[in-house]
């Protein structure tokens, strides 16, 4: 059973680097919500995650040395769940898009453990299964 729960925790990792742009669908109900702010900055709001991911996605293994594996990966989880839960619950719009910043900082510390971490801890044809499981969980 931890084997199943390792390879799913760590496929589950592919889901979070392609989240950010997951709310694409809320472009024009953001508009009307916030009619005192251009629809270019309100756009903004679906690529600013990628200058986050930009900056953190070099700088994760370095992180990992630094506090290890593990807590690297937590880290990004918990800047992942902040940046997702602000919108949630604020309708002030700097902090909005802080908060998306945020989540493509979150977002870049996770990219490059969705792939390593499978090659790392499997081999052959298991890795192989794991790669390609990856694939339907980035879908």
């Amino acid at each position: 059973m931890r084997k199943i729960m390792t390879r799913f925790a760590i496929l589950i990792l592919s889901v979070f680097t392609v989240s950010a742009g997951a709310t694409a669908a809320t472009i024009p109900l953001m508009m009307k919500s916030f009619p005192n702010i251009s629809s270019t900055t309100i756009e903004l709001l679906m690529t600013i995650p990628s200058l986050g991911i930009i900056v953190f996605t070099p700088i994760s293994n370095w992180v990992a040395d630094l506090i290890s594996v593990k807590k690297t990966i937590m880290t990004g989880l918990i800047l992942i769940f902040i940046g997702g839960v602000v919108p949630a619950v604020t309708l002030n719009f700097p902090l909005i898009f802080a908060s998306r910043i945020i989540l493509g900082l979150g977002t870049g510390l996770l990219m490059s453990f969705s792939q390593s971490l499978i090659i790392q801890l499997y081999q052959g044809r298991e890795q192989q299964k794991c790669l390609d499981y990856q694939v339907y969980f980035k879908v």
